[in-house]
């Protein structure tokens, strides 16, 4: 696995932004430890393993401890319980928070994966929470007609779905480190027990990986493997029905690689759109984010619209 880059933070970093401009308020914890000791930073999130699949009484917290961490190489820090015994937040004013670590690394969504105007049909919630870790922090996107409709005839069909066969492009630049392309595209409604996720995974900066799954079947290209450096927009394959999936349609996230010795795998871990367009139900028309996390039952888009 690639490690993550050595980064040395400077005010230089913060381009013409004041130190000012780069101060908001996030949610601080304070972990007591059962070695006696206690750690504080930022909370990044909080994953309840009693809901995974494999369930158990544990929780796991993920800590950014802004540029004194981030400046020795290792942006996050992931420690579970029982190693933590007692936690306490509260709101405050950061000098340099997550969020602002990852907008300096580039490590934002720079436009939607697919063209036009998508749909969240779920966010961080539901059955993402239920993955093992690595959904918590996910979007589902699909594409609606007018009335929020997402299939047309009575949706059993993968075809009937408005989002089947819709091309998806690379919303953020960077190395592709995985590749799977040939699982069968399920029929919806049900998916079998050995399904295979088609899918692409980016090395993105810092020990951070992008990956977008369910592409269907054999449409993801060949010269899509690993090793292939990818600017923002390369065109990565066809949205389809494969693996884990009950309908067509795009599942997104980020991904933290924690190299614990005792446990290495992937978080999936909050990301940032950058430069988009949103809609809610009850809104006349979009409006611009700088930079957004957009929310369940939300469309998105790169321009404005109605």
């Amino acid at each position: 696995m690639l490690a993550p880059c050595l980064l040395i933070l400077a005010p230089s970093c913060f381009g013409a932004q004041s130190a000012a401009a780069n101060q908001g308020k996030a949610e601080i914890a304070t972990l007591r430890l059962a070695n006696g000791g206690r750690l504080t930073g930022e909370l990044v999130a909080t994953y309840q393993h009693a809901l995974w699949w494999h369930k158990s009484k544990e929780t796991t917290y993920v800590i950014f401890q802004g540029a004194e961490m981030a400046g020795k190489g290792n942006s996050l820090r992931v420690i579970s319980t029982p190693a933590v015994e007692a936690v306490k937040t509260r709101k405050q004013v950061v000098p340099f928070s997550y969020h602002q670590y990852l907008r300096m690394q580039n490590v934002v969504l720079e436009r939607p994966p697919l063209a036009g105007v998508s749909f969240v049909i779920t966010a961080h919630e539901r059955h993402h929470l239920e993955e093992d870790g690595y959904g918590d922090f996910a979007w589902d996107l699909v594409k609606t007609n007018q009335h929020g409709q997402r299939f047309q005839n009575a949706g059993i069909k993968n075809k009937d779905y408005l989002v089947w066969g819709e091309k998806v492009y690379l919303p953020a630049a960077g190395t592709v480190v995985e590749v799977v392309r040939e699982g069968v595209d399920n029929t919806p409604g049900k998916y079998p027990e050995d399904a295979v996720n088609n899918f692409v995974g980016v090395k993105l900066q810092s020990g951070f990986f992008l990956y977008l799954l369910h592409f269907q079947q054999g449409s993801i290209p060949e010269e899509i493997k690993p090793g292939k450096v990818l600017p923002v927009g390369s065109y990565l394959g066809l949205v389809g029905n494969s693996g884990v999936s009950l309908e067509p349609h795009l599942h997104m996230t980020l991904m933290w690689w924690d190299n614990n010795p005792e446990n290495p795998r992937y978080w999936s871990v909050p990301m940032e759109f950058h430069n988009v367009h949103t809609r809610k139900a009850k809104e006349k028309q979009s409006k611009f984010h700088q930079y957004v996390d957009p929310d369940s039952e939300t469309w998105i888009a790169a321009k404005p619209f109605r």
